[in-house]
């Protein structure tokens, strides 16, 4: 497995488990078509069109014949079905006015959405462009989600902050935020009872899929089908010949953004 990431704020986890390269998704230091299958996730938000363009160049230069690109994005424009997500999300924001939970790292996150699909048939003229076919779409609106990431995981940040904050675990300048989750991927790694109630949520978050994901709204995940020779990657420097992957790297390549450590 080989993961590419622009930034070179690697976690510890991904070190230990995956080959890493420091690279610009526009012009990927791989050759050409070895990988049968790569994956972009929470990327395409963060781009200009051209950008995506560019970005959909590569991994169709990077891919072999008829492999595939799973993705999850979303498109500006959304169903009727988001509006549950705009009440959990004015709820959450009530829950900061009065001190239960804290949104700023989440509001950071999505600071730099440039968002540059409109819609549906946007995306589908760009794919056709870039020779990808659309295998699979599931529609993904994350009412239940929402709630449990924007608020109940919220709250034990927040708790956990406090609780850190008030016996001096964290001092000398330390942020408790940052120290608070930290102490919970320790816990994670631990295997304990952190991680099976985490692992419950996270199976109650699939109830939007089941619910709502033949439902067209703004996020999705995809599977893309490259098809037919692609276009060339924009600007100089292609880098089909800079760097080959590992021998055993030739199965999926990750271009999702590298998760950082202080998140």
């Amino acid at each position: 497995m080989t993961g590419v990431d622009i930034s070179p704020f690697f976690s510890r986890e991904a070190l230990g488990e995956c080959d890493l390269v420091l690279g610009d998704l526009r012009r990927l230091p791989l050759k050409d078509g070895v990988f049968s299958k790569a994956w972009s996730l929470d990327v395409f938000e963060h781009l200009s069109p051209q950008a995506l363009r560019e970005v959909l160049a590569e991994a169709h230069r990077v891919l072999a014949d008829d492999g595939q690109l799973f993705v999850y994005t979303h498109v500006r424009k959304n169903g009727w079905v988001a509006g549950g997500v705009r009440l959990v999300n004015r709820f959450a924001h009530f829950c900061e006015r009065v001190g239960l939970i804290d949104l700023r790292q989440e509001r950071l996150r999505k600071s730099d959405h440039l968002n540059p699909l409109r819609d549906y048939e946007d995306l589908r003229r760009l794919l056709d462009d870039c020779h990808f076919e659309l295998e699979r779409i599931t529609y993904y609106t994350p009412v239940v989600g929402a709630f449990v990431e924007n608020v109940l995981v919220r709250m034990g940040e927040r708790f956990m902050t406090r609780k850190l904050a008030g016996n001096g675990s964290a001092s000398n300048g330390t942020d408790p935020a940052r120290v608070a989750r930290s102490t919970a991927k320790a816990r994670i790694r631990q295997r304990g009872g952190l991680y099976v109630s985490l692992r419950a949520l996270t199976a109650v978050m699939k109830i939007d899929l089941l619910l709502f994901g033949r439902i067209q709204s703004g996020p999705f995940f995809a599977v893309l089908r490259k098809k037919g020779p692609g276009p060339q990657a924009a600007g100089p420097g292609r880098a089909s010949e800079a760097l080959g992957p590992r021998p055993e790297a030739q199965g999926p390549a990750s271009e999702a953004r590298g998760p950082r450590p202080q998140a």
